[in-house]
């Protein structure tokens, strides 16, 4: 998956679980927003006075990181898990 300026912000939240802290370092506090339904990230940026371009290079480093969206709470479930339990590293 790649993200896109013309994505919806709402969109690129869900597609990868630190895609808020990109939009948040660049003064987007878009989670709270009503308009991350319907606005692009190319719209919101300019909105924000920020480059739309800087943004989604930003959102796709994270997935060429390999950081891939994961349903949200599971990394949190696994770590949680005691050892040789369900949803544990070594079961």
């Amino acid at each position: 998956m790649r993200f896109t300026e013309d994505m919806s912000i709402y969109d690129a939240l869900q597609a990868h679980p630190k895609a808020r802290e990109v939009f948040v370092a660049h003064g987007m506090g878009c989670i709270a927003c009503m308009a991350s339904t319907m606005e692009t990230i190319a719209g919101g940026a300019e909105m924000h006075g920020v480059d739309a371009k800087i943004i989604v290079d930003e959102l796709n480093k994270l997935v060429d990181e390999g950081e891939e969206s994961e349903p949200a709470g599971a990394a949190a479930e696994s770590s949680r898990a005691e050892p040789g339990e369900p949803g544990s590293a070594d079961a």
